[in-house]
């Protein structure tokens, strides 16, 4: 990839980060490209749509509300710049597997840890493996 495109896929990348809400087309236009050649070109070189990579964006920030926040999946779905929860719940599922309730329940279920140290621990530091529930 020539220097010019890599510095107009980093503006790209930058602006996703800032502005998750930019349509492609916007997007594209801030990059200087039309929509359909500024999507071929994303797809080239991240693997992936445009409007796949700010979806995925949307959904890490999303997981990070959910959990860390007092956002119900609602307010997460409207600060994003969902206007539909459901459409909201639908690329979520989509993208992680499991729908936002799910996850928002998984995040706030206890967990047990085991703090374990044994002769294969180098002094000062401790294993954080997870309990097997089975046990």
């Amino acid at each position: 990839m020539d220097v010019g495109r890599n510095s107009k896929l980093k503006k790209a990348l930058e602006l996703i980060a800032i502005y998750p809400n930019l349509s492609v087309a916007e997007l594209a236009a801030a990059c200087g490209y039309h929509e359909n050649y500024f999507s071929s070109f994303f797809k080239e070189a991240m693997g992936c749509t445009p409007r796949h990579y700010i979806n995925l964006q949307k959904m890490n920030k999303a997981k990070d509300l959910l959990l860390f926040s007092d956002c119900n999946v609602t307010q997460t779905a409207e600060q994003l710049g969902f206007s539909c929860v459901h459409y909201f719940s639908r690329v979520f599922h989509q993208l992680t597997g499991i729908t936002p309730s799910e996850y928002l329940s998984r995040g706030s279920q206890p967990v047990t840890v085991n703090v374990v140290h044994n002769s294969n621990t180098p002094a000062g530091i401790f294993e954080f493996p997870l309990r097997d529930p089975a046990s």
